[in-house]
């Protein structure tokens, strides 16, 4: 399995640093396991002696910048963005991940810019244009949020969060038999994702359709038992039926 894989590979790098310390490439690398395990804390602490060992490791910034973030300390990995960009202007990654950080902060224009960035350096940029997306939806920009997010679908067709995003943007502008399609798009693709069925119950409940509403909320928490929306919207379904 996928965990037991990561902590053989933690076995093995950390041997690889007892034999040889200041190995830049088996710091980072461990760094991404421990990550992978969420252990935040010691990521971190291996992306930092990754950096001390070769200042200009990109890589080691840029996850570096997401742990900080990860763990609340955006404005810590904003930082670290910039020293990355200053180092590496042309790394689309740098751009998008700080867009997600300026985004946390509610600052949607600037992580616009930042998204725009990431999609000039690299076209095809999947997360950047339903980033992008995010960012107008929360300006009340929804006509071009879905263009963004029909831009993430059509460069990869099962991205299954730009299907979610696209149905709650038409939701908000009252096109709930569009938004079914759309999450019915993404059920057909990712047929246990719990958000694909609590979303269509949102909008079949929009339009009073009780019934399908509540199927839709039973097979939410089916898939995720610790989503309190989930509950919620199916107590209010059940008091109006």
């Amino acid at each position: 399995d996928e965990m037991g894989k990561i902590e053989q590979a933690i076995e093995n790098y950390t041997k690889t640093l007892e034999l040889k310390p200041r190995y830049t490439e088996a710091n980072f690398k461990l760094g991404k396991c421990y990550m992978a395990k969420n252990d935040i804390d010691s990521a971190m602490n291996l992306f930092k002696s990754a950096i001390e060992i070769d200042p200009k490791h990109i890589n080691s910034y840029l996850y570096l910048g997401i742990c900080l973030d990860m763990k609340g300390q955006t404005e810590e990995a904003i930082k670290v963005y910039d020293i990355l960009i200053s180092m590496a202007p042309n790394f689309a990654e740098a751009y998008l991940n700080k867009g997600i950080a300026l985004y946390s902060m509610s600052e949607y224009q600037d992580a616009i810019i930042h998204y725009n960035k990431a999609i000039e350096l690299k076209n095809n940029y999947v997360e950047a244009y339903n980033n992008k997306g995010s960012s107008l939806y929360k300006l009340g920009k929804y006509k071009e949020a879905v263009e963004c997010y029909d831009n993430a679908i059509s460069i990869n067709p099962k991205y299954v969060d730009a299907y979610i995003n696209k149905g709650a943007s038409l939701r908000i502008q009252g096109k709930n038999e569009d938004a079914i399609k759309v999450y019915d798009i993404a059920i057909g693709i990712f047929g246990t994702y719990y958000l694909g069925y609590y979303n269509k119950g949102l909008a079949l409940f929009k339009m009073k359709r009780l019934k399908e509403a509540l199927d839709c909320f039973d097979k939410s928490i089916l898939y995720k038992n610790n989503h309190a929306p989930g509950y919620f919207n199916k107590g209010c379904v059940l008091v109006e039926m």
